[in-house]
């Protein structure tokens, strides 16, 4: 996309979806830029809705500092499975049934696919030599390794080498999404649970058009946003598949590619 198609679609954007991972929260230095933060202050303070749009629950989002220095305007958190307003409180929830999570996890410990559970508790459901890689990566804590016994999970994620196919193990579950991200990890979702449909949920509550928002991103997992949103960013550290899906490229998140795309576009 040119130039001059962004400063057309500039007057119809009114707001700003941020994915978390190696986008606001760079994950090769493990922390928030400041320039992240000045842009997003920015950014409201020239009008615009901000809110982050993350694979990661809500519960493990505020494990890293990203409430910490900006009042959000909303949260779409779990692949879209939560959304939250202004004030954090939940306004919608779509997650699998127990039936459905039961069978999900009968499946992945018949076939020894390790699972990470996000949701009451955090937990894994096996071993395996990919954890250690996995909790670096996303700056987890987690050390409970024990069987699925039933407990609330709203981020489900696989861990299997990259190459691993899913698909035969669920395609008797018609609501179950399988979300590659381009590494050992895949995520699963409820089959019409998306980031978009939760973006959805908040330009709703702001009274905004669906799309009349700007999506930064780097993964598998904001193909989609990029897809929906009028203008979709790709991080210049950003996955291939994502790169091109996105309308346009900007910096790496460790070297202030939000805040120079934003200010470069007069948007800040």
């Amino acid at each position: 996309m040119n130039e001059q198609k962004i400063i057309q679609l500039k007057e119809h954007i009114k707001a700003v979806f941020f994915d978390i991972d190696g986008t606001y929260y760079d994950q090769i230095t493990h922390r928030i830029p400041d320039s992240n933060i000045q842009a997003v202050k920015a950014l409201q303070q020239h009008g615009y809705k901000v809110a982050l749009a993350s694979a990661r629950p809500f519960s493990s989002a505020i494990e890293l500092p990203v409430l910490k220095d900006i009042n959000w305007d909303g949260i779409v958190s779990a692949g879209g499975q939560e959304v939250y307003d202004e004030h954090y409180q939940l306004i919608e929830e779509n997650s699998f049934s127990q039936d459905e999570l039961n069978e999900i996890f009968r499946i992945a410990q018949k076939h020894q696919i390790p699972a990470y559970i996000v949701g009451d508790d955090n937990f894994f459901t096996m071993d395996s030599s990919l954890l250690e890689p996995f909790k670096s990566r996303f700056h987890l804590t987690v050390d409970k390794i024990h069987p699925y016994h039933g407990e609330k999970a709203l981020l489900i994620t696989l861990l299997m080498p990259i190459g691993f196919s899913y698909e035969p193990y669920f395609q008797h579950m018609p609501n179950v999404r399988i979300q590659y991200t381009g590494g050992t990890n895949t995520d699963l979702f409820p089959k019409d649970v998306t980031k978009p449909s939760g973006i959805h949920t908040l330009m709703k509550y702001w009274n905004l058009a669906d799309n009349a928002y700007m999506a930064f991103g780097d993964s598998g997992s904001d193909i989609e946003m990029m897809e929906d949103a009028m203008l979709g960013v790709c991080m210049g550290n950003g996955s291939e598949q994502c790169k091109q899906s996105a309308d346009i490229l900007c910096g790496r998140s460790d070297q202030d590619g939000i805040y120079n795309f934003l200010k470069s576009f007069d948007f800040i």
